[in-house]
This record gives C-alpha cells, structure tokens and sequence, in this order.
C-alpha cells in the first residue's frame, strides 16, 4: 500500500477508505464505535500472525533464532516512527505494567499533579508509593492553568493520560510543549494508550519525559504489547533495579545495557511484538495525517449531528489542536445497553462513549444516529 499525504485526502475519501474497511471483517458485523476499548484486527494482520505460528509451530525454538537482533530492529523502526530514540525506547507487555517499573526506578516523595477522574492506571501507581499526589480538576488542560498549578504547588512530576478516557478530551502535545518550557525541571509522565495511533507524533518535540502506551487500541496491535519512550532528563533521574537475563543477554552481567533494556528483563513475545511492528507500519502506510483527518471528519459530523437532531448533549469538547478518537455524550447507561443489542457496538464512561477510527465512515455516524433519532 503506498504511503497517502495530505494532498491526497479527496481521492482517499473517496476510494481508498472503503478499501480500508474491506481489510476489517468485524464492520461486516456491526456497527463498530469502540476502539477506544478496543481497535480491529485486519485480515492482513490475521495472516501475518498465522505466518508466524506456523513458523513457530514447524521450527520450534529455531523460530526465535536470531530473536535479539529482531527485537533490536522492531524497536528501532517503532522508535523511528514517533520520533524516539531507539536506546531509550522499551518494548512492554502493557502501559500499566512498564510505569509501575518506571516509578520503581525514581525517587519517591516527589510532588505529583494529577487530573481528577483520570484513568486509574495513570493514578494508582504512584498513590500506592511514597509520592505526594495532589489532584486538580479534570477540565484543567490549558497549559496556563497547568503551569499554575505547578507553580503553586511546587510540582516535581505531572502525570496524566493524554487523552481523558472518562470524557474524551485531548491535551494536544503544544500544551506538554509549553508546560515544559516554562517549568523545564518537572517530568511530564503521559498515558498515551487512548491517543497512539491516532495522529501524527514526535516523542523528541513533545515535551513529555516518559510516554507510556499500551498498543491494542489505536495502534489495532491486540493485547500484551506496549512500548516507553524516555526522554534524556527522566534517563538521568531513573535508578532502575529491575534485571533478568533478558536486561545484559548474557549470564555474566557483561556489557552496558541500554536504558531501554533495564525495563525488558524477561524474554519477549516476539509473536505480539512482530503484531506491533506490523501495526506501526500499516499505521505509517495510510499517514497519520489522513487517520487524524478521517477521525475528525467523522467526528465533527456526529457532534454536529447529535448536538443538532437528538436530545443528548456531547460531552467531548472541541480542541482546536487535534482531536482524539473518543466521542463521549450524556447518556443512560440503558440506551449503551440497547445500542449493543442492536449491532452499534460502543461503551459506557458516565454516559455513551464512541470510538471513532480510520475504519469508521459517515455511514457508521448515520446508523447511529438513526437510532438515537428513534430511541429519543
């Protein structure tokens, strides 16, 4: 598939998307608004793992023959794709997992600033350890309001999700931009499993210490991979003291490991990590650019839609940096109960919430509007 810009939008409207949704069997079933929980396989994807199954299942352990140097190579093109460096970029079962690694490595009793309601894996870790955490406002997300809080509060780390999975809203990378460069001493610490896969991004640019994100939503890579990227202030501020064999490659803890390799200590799966090299790469093929364009397009239409012909009011507000995948409406949980019953597959976060992706079209928006529209 060759790589669309920009320039190209229209034609990718018109023709290329309904390519795209043939590739994903389950919009042949339903009506699916639920990556934010969790994104497709495609067909492609399916063969690519049942290629290395069978490899798997004809060689036996002959299949991981060679299996540092593949592993080296996915992070590097992983790396490259969001503007990280390699040697500071690990490859993780899940978010979660990889920042409560991350905390384990840095020095606690830091003041850390939290938005209310964010998701718990984002909160939990450092609230179960001796860090001092002070939680402001979820609708808290200028970069004004952040560096005053900071301020006031003399914070040494600020961790939130990128994107707000209880309403949806996005803190565009130009707010970490200018929060860092007024406060240049606090780590930024950011979840990004609701907002990887659904833009363009430059981990070097952003102005974020550790980027954290699981790969089986918006990056459509299924369950058991993730990835860090650190930035070079976090890398001096880290003391890790996870090890495995996995971390030096040798029984004799010879060599110097990469930043990375201290938060890999075991034997990976290369079958998921293979999944999410393959997923990056189908990800670059269409251009982040035109997923950011056709969630937008799709979402702009249904804000507008439900805004101007239902009875429910959207919840998600507008930013006029980027926009996030997820939709989310004041609604009863009954009517999310209903609409899985009758083949719109969404969920339910203190009303409906809609994952919109690059498989989603307007089609998709009308069908559930034509339901809300009867249901009102």
């Amino acid at each position: 598939m060759p790589v669309i810009h920009s320039t190209h939008l229209n034609f990718f409207y018109l023709d290329g998307m309904e390519n795209i949704r043939n590739n994903y069997p389950a919009l042949e079933n339903f009506v699916y608004l639920n990556s934010c929980s969790s994104g497709l396989f495609s067909k492609q994807l399916v063969a690519h793992r049942h290629r290395l199954d069978l490899t798997f299942q004809q060689k036996g352990s002959n299949f991981r023959a060679g299996v540092y140097g593949r592993i080296d190579k996915i992070k590097g093109s992983v790396a490259a794709a969001f503007g990280a460096e390699p040697t500071r970029t690990a490859l993780i079962p899940s978010c979660s997992i990889g920042l409560n690694l991350v905390l384990e490595a840095l020095a606690d009793g830091q003041r850390v600033l939290h938005l209310k309601n964010d998701y718990p894996s984002i909160v939990w870790p450092f609230e179960s350890r001796n860090f001092r955490c002070i939680s402001i406002p979820n609708r808290s997300y200028s970069a004004e309001e952040l560096i005053r809080q900071i301020q006031e509060h003399q914070i040494d780390i600020l961790a939130l999700s990128v994107v707000q999975y209880s309403n949806g809203n996005i803190i565009a990378p130009v707010t970490f931009q200018a929060v860092k460069q007024a406060c240049p001493e606090v780590l930024i610490i950011a979840d990004a499993t609701q907002f990887l896969g659904t833009a363009p991004f430059h981990f070097e640019e952003s102005g974020i210490d550790l980027f954290a994100a699981s790969a089986f939503k918006w990056l459509c890579a299924g369950y058991g991979n993730g990835l860090l990227f650190f930035s070079k202030a976090i890398a001096r501020a880290l003391e890790s003291k996870t090890r495995g064999y996995n971390t030096y490659k040798n029984p004799r803890m010879e060599g110097n490991p990469t930043l990375g390799e201290y938060f890999e200590p075991g034997h990976q799966d290369l079958l998921v990590f293979e999944t999410l090299a393959f997923q990056v790469e189908h990800h670059l093929e269409i251009g982040f650019d035109i997923i950011q364009a056709q969630i937008k397009r799709v979402k702009t239409y249904l804000r507008e839609k439900i805004a101007g012909e239902t009875p429910y009011q959207v919840i998600t507000s507008i930013n006029p940096h980027l926009e996030s995948g997820i939709l989310s409406v004041d609604a009863p949980r009954e009517l999310v109960q209903d609409l899985n019953q009758n083949g719109i597959v969404c969920s339910y976060n203190r009303g409906l919430r809609l994952g919109i992706h690059f498989y989603n079209n307007i089609e998709d928006a009308n069908q559930l509007l034509a339901f809300l529209s009867r249901t009102a």
